[in-house]
C-alpha cells in the first residue's frame, strides 16, 4: 500500500510543477503541496468518525476499503487535472483515517501485551520497505537523460524565467505511476486476504456488533489526557513523514546541483526504505532482550536521528529548494548525491522508531478505546498537517529546521510523562490484562504465536506493496504534474500533485468521522480491500492523465485512506495481545516503510535513460516558449 503513495510523495511537487509548466490551466504548481494539505484536512474531520466506522467495518475490511482510496487517488495521475486530483486528495483523507485506525486495531487485535513490541516491529519493518520497493519501481520508470548537454534546461509554458529543476514528461509520469497503482492494487488483494480471527487474550476488546463506537463516545475520546499529552509526538510524526516523503524528495529536484542526477530520487527512496525497514527488524529483535525498549528508548533514537538528518539538510541545502527551483548558495555543504544517501539513512532509522513508539503507546494507554486513540491522535496530526500542507510554499529550510527540531524534543519529555502514568496504572490492575494460565491449544489450528505473527506479517506485506504504489509516485507526482502542464495546461494545474494531496487530506478527514462506522460494518478485512482498491483506481488515472478524473480519484482515495488506516489499526489489535502488539507492529511497520526502497528500485528501472544526442533535458513549454531547466516526465515514462 505504502509503496505506491509513499514513494510517489517524494515526487509529486516536482511531477506537478512539470505538469503545471506545460499546461498551467490543468493543475496548480504548488498542487503536491496543496493536495496534501487537502488529504491532511479531510483525514482531520475523518478521524473523528473513524472508531465509529471500525467498530461496523472491523479493522481488517477498515484496511481494504481505505487501501483501495489510496488506488483510486494514485489512478488520477493517469490524467491529471485539478478537479479529480483534488476529488480524490479530498477522498484519501478518508482512506488515510480508515487505514490508520484499521491499523492499530488490527495490530490489538492480534498481539498481547508480551508480543505487541515484537509485532509493531515486524509490522513497521516490512511496512517501511515501502520506500525500496517504491525507490526500484522507479528506477525502471525514470527516462535518462539525453546527452547533448550538461544539464537540464527546460522552458517554461508561463514565464519566461530559467527554472532549474527535474521536469517529468506526461509518458514518464503514467509510466512511474502505472508501476505505483499495480503495487497499491496488489495491497488491496492481500488486504482483502488477511485472517480476521482475533489472538488469545489480544489487548483489543473483542469486536461485535454490540459494541459499536458511537459519536459521542468518539469526542469523549479528546478528553483523555494521555491523548491531550500525546498531541506534540502526533504532529511531530506527521510533520516528519510529510519532511522525508515530499519536501526533501523535492528538493533534490529543485537543486539546480542535483536536478541533473534523475535517478537521485530512486536511490533516495531504496536507501529510505532499506533502513527503514532494517532499523523496524532491530527493534523486533531487541525488545525480546530489553524491556519496554520500544518505547522511550526508540523514540529517544529516533528524534535524534531525525534531527541530526535536519541538520544535514539545513547545512547542504538552498533556503527556497522546498518551494521553487534554485541555483543558490548553500549554508556550508555543497550540494553532492551523497549527502542526500546518508540523510535518507538516518530518516529511515527515525521514521521506524517514532512509528513504532507511538504504536505500541496508543495500543497500550488505553486498550479498551482503541480505535479512538488511534484516530484522535491522527485528527490532531493531520489537522495540524493540513494547515503546514497549505503554508509550505511560505516556509524554507530554515523554518523546517526550527520546527522539526522542537517538536523532536517536546514529544520526548511528554512521551516520557505519559509512559510513567500508564506504568503505574498498569501496576494497579495488572491482574486485567494477563490470564494465570496458557489457553489450551485446539487440534488444526495454528499456534496462537505464530498467527499473530503471520497477521503481522501479512499487513505489513499489504502496506508494503500499497504504498510502493502510491508512496513512491508522491515524489514524484509534483514534476510528473508540472510535464503534463506544460505539454498541455488544459489537462491538468501545475500543482495537482500537491492540490490533489490536499484533496485526499480533505476528504481523509471528513472520512474519519465514519470510517469506524463502516469499519463495524465490513470488519477490518474488508476495509482494507476497499481502501487499497481506492489505492488502486487513483494510479489508474495516469494512464490518462485529465483534472477530471486525477481530483475525483483524489477525493475517493481519501475514503480509502481513511479505510485503510482505520481498518489497519483494527486488524493489528485483532491479531495481537498485550504481549505481541510491540513486536507485531514493529514488525508492520518495518515491512511497510520498506515501500520507498522497493518504489526506488523500481524507478531505477522504470526510468527511461538519456539519448546520445543531448546530456541534459531540454523542455520547452507549449504556450510562451520560456526555457525551464528541470526533469521533465514524457507521457510514456509516466
Amino acid at each position: 500500500n505504502r509503496s505506491g503513495y509513499d514513494t510517489q510523495l517524494t515526487i509529486v511537487e516536482p511531477v506537478m510543477h512539470s505538469v503545471h509548466d506545460r499546461s498551467p490551466a490543468k493543475i496548480d504548481a504548488h498542487a503536491g503541496y496543496y493536495g496534501l494539505s487537502a488529504v491532511c484536512l479531510t483525514f482531520t474531520m475523518a478521524n473523528l468518525a473513524a472508531p465509529w466506522a471500525l467498530g461496523i467495518l472491523g479493522s481488517k475490511y477498515a484496511l481494504v476499503l481505505g487501501s483501495m482510496l489510496f488506488s483510486l487517488h494514485i489512478s488520477t495521475f493517469f490524467f491529471i487535472h485539478w478537479i479529480p486530483y483534488y476529488v480524490t486528495s479530498a477522498i484519501l483523507g478518508i482512506g488515510y483515517a480508515l487505514f490508520y485506525t484499521g491499523h492499530g486495531g488490527y495490530t490489538t487485535e492480534h498481539s498481547t501485551k508480551t508480543t505487541i513490541e515484537r509485532n509493531s516491529a515486524l509490522t513497521w519493518a516490512l511496512a517501511t520497505s515501502c520506500m525500496t520497493v517504491g525507490g526500484i519501481a522507479m528506477l525502471f520508470t525514470i527516462k535518462p537523460q539525453s546527452k547533448k548537454s550538461d544539464g537540464p534546461i527546460i522552458q517554461s509554458n508561463v514565464t519566461d524565467t530559467v527554472r532549474s529543476y527535474r521536469e517529468y514528461s506526461d509518458s514518464e509520469i503514467r509510466l512511474m505511476y502505472g508501476a505505483f497503482l499495480f503495487v497499491t492494487v496488489c495491497s488491496n488483494i492481500i488486504f482483502a486476504l488477511l485472517p480476521t480471527r482475533a489472538v488469545k487474550d489480544s489487548i483489543a476488546s473483542v469486536n461485535d456488533s454490540k459494541n459499536r463506537i458511537g459519536f459521542a463516545e468518539q469526542m469523549s475520546a479528546f478528553a483523555i489526557n494521555h491523548k491531550i499529552q500525546l498531541f506534540v509526538l502526533h504532529l511531530f510524526h506527521f510533520q516528519m513523514t510529510g519532511m522525508w516523503c515530499s519536501v526533501f524528495p523535492t528538493t533534490l529536484m529543485f537543486t539546480k546541483a542535483l536536478s541533473g542526477l534523475i535517478y537521485l530520487p530512486a536511490y533516495y527512496s531504496i536507501v529510505f526504505g532499506l533502513s527503514d525497514m532494517l532499523m523496524g527488524f532491530a527493534i523486533g529483535a531487541v525488545c525480546k532482550r530489553v524491556r519496554n525498549f520500544s518505547k522511550l528508548p526508540t523514540l529517544a533514537i529516533g528524534c535524534i536521528s531525525f534531527s541530526l538528518a535536519m541538520f544535514l539538510m539545513l547545512l547542504s541545502t538552498p533556503t527556497w529548494a522546498t518551494t521553487t527551483p534554485t541555483d543558490k548558495e548553500t549554508l556550508l555543504l555543497e550540494p553532492n548525491p551523497y549527502i542526500p544517501l546518508m540523510i535518507a539513512v538516518l530518516f529511515g532509522i527515525g521514521d521506524n522508531c517514532v512509528n513504532t513508539s507511538r504504536t505500541v503507546i496508543c495500543a497500550l494507554i488505553l486498550p479498551e478505546k482503541r480505535a479512538q486513540v488511534f484516530s484522535i491522535s491522527k485528527f490532531y496530526q493531520s489537522l495540524i498537517g493540513a494547515v503546514i500542507m497549505f503554508l509550505s510554499p511560505l516556509i524554507s529550510v530554515h523554518m523546517y529546521f526550527a520546527i522539526m527540531t522542537t517538536l523532536a524534543f517536546a514529544s520526548l519529555i511528554l512521551y516520557r510523562n505519559v509512559i510513567n502514568h500508564a506504568e503505574a496504572e498498569e501496576k494497579c490492575a495488572k491482574e486485567l490484562f494477563f490470564h494465570s494460565c496458557l489457553p489450551p491449544q485446539f487440534p488444526g489450528k495454528m499456534r496462537e504465536s505464530r498467527y499473530d505473527l503471520l497477521c503481522a506479517f501479512l499487513l505489513g506485506l499489504d502496506q508494503l506493496c500499497l504504498f510502493t504504489g502510491y508512496d513512491t509516485q508522491l515524489t514524484i507526482v509534483e514534476p510528473v504534474m508540472h510535464s503534463v502542464h506544460d505539454r498541455s495546461p488544459a489537462k491538468i494545474d501545475a500543482h495537482a500533485g500537491y492540490y490533489g494531496l490536499a484533496a485526499v487530506y480533505l476528504i481523509f478527514t471528513l472520512c474519519n468521522l465514519a470510517a469506524p462506522w463502516a469499519l463495524g460494518i465490513l470488519g477490518s478485512k474488508y476495509a482494507l480491500l476497499l481502501g487499497s482498491m481506492l489505492f488502486s483506481l487513483h494510479i489508474a488515472t495516469f494512464f490518462f492523465i485529465h483534472w477530471i478524473l486525477y481530483y475525483i480519484t483524489a477525493a475517493m482515495l481519501g475514503i480509502g485512506y481513511a479505510l485503510f488506516y482505520t481498518s489497519n489499526a483494527g486488524y493489528t489489535t485483532e491479531h495481537s495481545t498485550k504481549k505481541t502488539i510491540e513486536r507485531n507492529s514493529a514488525l508492520t511497520w518495518g515491512l511497510a516503510t520498506s515501500c520507498m526502497a522497493v518504489g526506488g528500485i523500481t524507478m531505477l528501472f522504470t526510468t527511461k535513460p538519456p539519448s546520445k544526442s543531448s546530456d541534459n533535458i531540454l523542455s520547452i513549454s507549449n504556450s510562451t516558449g520560456t526555457v525551464r531547466s528541470y526533469r521533465e516526465y514524457s507521457d510514456f515514462e509516466i
